[in-house]
């Protein structure tokens, strides 16, 4: 396992790592909400394919699937409009539901000069925190060039890690924002100095999105909800229905500002 480039994140947030697995690594509404954010379009996302390590090559043989995703989002820029993006996620085989999960992610981009002599690879490493309900995520990126830029090396690291930066920084902020909802205004730094670990108030019962691998197909989703007692080994949790306090206060805001801007960010 390779954590090499610079660190964008290392953070732990009051939400099970399994859930933030879910979250962040399938095709749930809190994945579209955040990828909506990023101004992105005809998304197309592959399922997690298991990866034969007897019929692979040797680079392959530390990953235990993989899955495809493809998008294109509006730059608005003097050099591109837009871009075109596909995706290979990798799932290390030492990954364990309940434990840990280490990604990785190989991004290459179409649409603007250049942009077919590098790609981006950034790795998330997902850790169980000190208790069931935290979970450490820690983010590193770099730009790995295929062949000669031309003398625009600096100039395309700099900008392609200030733009990782900022997705980070919203994927921090929407993570944050599932258990800490009456934050307004969330500061951040970007760059190698984003590395804040201040502390999280901890949380009895946080609201989380899963897909039930049964039903995946007929893309069924649902919210629910964890209490600080319930254990979680499984790669996938099977959905629960929907049920939303009628508790008074920051609980029963902090429901309705969620289910609120998923409803409104996507069309799912």
């Amino acid at each position: 396992m390779n954590l090499d480039g610079a660190q964008m994140l290392d953070r732990t947030f009051s939400l099970n790592v399994d859930d933030v697995f879910n979250m962040i690594f399938f095709d749930s509404p809190f994945f579209q909400s955040l990828f909506a954010k990023k101004n992105t379009y005809n998304i197309t996302v592959g399922e997690w394919t298991d990866i034969d390590p007897n019929n692979v090559s040797d680079d392959l043989k530390e990953y235990k699937q993989y899955r495809n995703l493809s998008y294109t989002m509006d730059m608005n820029q003097s050099m591109a409009k837009t871009v075109s993006t596909t995706e290979v996620q990798y799932l290390y085989a030492s990954s364990t539901p309940g434990q840990a999960y280490v990604i990785k992610s190989e991004a290459s981009n179409m649409g603007f000069p250049l942009s077919s002599s590098f790609r981006v690879d950034t790795v998330y490493y997902l850790s169980r925190g000190e208790t069931e309900n935290e979970c450490n995520l820690q983010i590193y990126g770099k730009v790995v060039f295929k062949k000669s830029a031309w003398g625009m090396k600096s100039l395309i690291e700099d900008s392609t890690i200030q733009g990782l930066s900022t997705f980070v920084e919203d994927l921090t902020r929407s993570l944050l924002e599932l258990t800490e909802p009456d934050l307004k205004n969330i500061k951040l730094s970007n760059g190698s100095s984003f590395l804040s670990k201040e502390s999280i108030a901890p949380m009895t019962e946080s609201i989380i999105v899963t897909r039930d691998p049964i039903i995946a197909g007929k893309k069924s989703l649902s919210l629910r909800k964890r209490s600080s007692s319930t254990s979680s080994s499984s790669l996938s949790p099977n959905i629960i229905d929907q049920k939303l306090s009628s508790e008074s206060g920051i609980k029963k805001r902090r429901d309705h500002l969620f289910i609120n801007k998923i409803q409104t960010s996507l069309d799912y």
